[in-house]
């Protein structure tokens, strides 16, 4: 077999599946090193969410807002 790229990037689920309590990490590792897979630790709690929100903070002279709003 010959490796010619890894993607090492992470799935977008993988952040969900871990707070549902999925430990995909270490499960992962155990099969790498040829040790047995746990799949009671794949399992999941039904019911989970996750939120993202970025909220994006500047800082800055309050003239700068003040012109802005006159433009709106």
């Amino acid at each position: 077999m010959l490796i010619t790229e890894l993607n090492m990037r992470v799935a977008g689920a993988f952040a969900l599946s871990e707070a549902a309590g999925a430990d995909l990490i270490a499960q992962t590792v155990n099969r790498l090193f040829g040790r047995p897979v746990d799949h009671d630790w794949l399992a999941y709690r039904p019911g989970v969410f996750l939120t993202k929100y970025t909220e994006t903070l500047t800082s800055g002279d309050a003239s700068a807002i003040t012109a802005l709003r006159e433009q709106l």
